[in-house]
């Protein structure tokens, strides 16, 4: 695809310039604006590790609080008491990456209107963002509400996890 064969194009040329272009030519509007949307997507990709990373951090955080208390104090309302207790922490972290996605997601389209082109790759872009960040809610939620208290799966969720916080 396009979008594929742009990034690997920005991995490989750390310059604005295109691979067909000579060394000795100017890069074309058209040229410089595939690099830039480029930069866009890894940008993008970029900003979605840096917040899951934050993400996993608040998340171990909380498996580390829910484990300083004793086993026979474990139970699903310590857990949601203590997933609430991060809420505030969790829904600034979500409004900062949506508001840094949003820039971003708003100068690609700039970018593709003013090169005359269609905006399938940012609408991909913004419907790809969407997805992951809905599926990333439904994983959370359910390693806090539909795993069973002790049999052990959340833990082992938050230790495979913690690498990547």
């Amino acid at each position: 695809s396009k979008a594929s064969s742009t990034r690997q194009t920005a991995a490989q040329e750390p310059t604005a310039s295109h691979p067909a272009a000579s060394s000795s030519s100017a890069p074309t509007p058209q040229n410089e604006c595939d690099a830039q949307l480029a930069q866009y997507l890894l940008q993008m990709e970029k900003l979605q590790k840096k917040f899951q990373s934050q993400l996993y951090s608040i998340i171990c955080d909380a498996y580390d609080e829910y484990m300083e208390y004793p086993a026979e104090k474990h139970s699903l309302g310590l857990k949601v008491s203590i997933v609430v207790s991060k809420g505030g922490k969790l829904t600034s972290m979500q409004s900062a990456c949506d508001k840094e996605f949003n820039a971003l997601l708003s100068e690609m389209r700039t970018c593709l209107r003013e090169n005359g082109r269609d905006q399938s790759l940012a609408d991909n872009a913004q419907k790809a963002y969407e997805s992951a960040k809905a599926s990333m809610v439904k994983e959370l939620k359910n390693v806090v509400y539909n795993t069973a208290v002790g049999n052990g799966s959340g833990g082992s969720w938050i230790q495979s996890h913690r690498n990547m916080a």
